[in-house]
């Protein structure tokens, strides 16, 4: 996946940078595998050598696959949606 920015808006950008906060509880980009979308698009997304995120072929969606053993490893999964009719 391409690495998207935030809005460009710089308001609108921190609002939503302060909102990422606020709902993963997370100050920085956070360690092991994330997929971050916001307002409908993919911001960013980082998979590990045990975790992989993988966009759906057949339908809109991901799969989150973890391999059997895996520890001590996480997962963020966060979604904003600043506007209205997204579907």
């Amino acid at each position: 996946m391409d690495k998207k920015k935030l809005p460009a808006d710089p308001v609108k950008e921190k609002i939503y940078q302060n909102l990422l906060k606020e709902v993963t509880g997370l100050y920085t980009m956070p360690m092991g595998a994330f997929n971050i979308r916001s307002d409908g698009q993919g911001i960013d997304r980082h998979t590990t050598a045990n975790i992989d995120i993988v966009t759906k072929t057949d339908q809109p969606g991901i799969d989150i696959m973890v391999k059997p053993g895996t520890k001590n490893e996480s997962v963020h999964i966060p979604v904003l949606i600043g506007r209205t009719g997204l579907h």
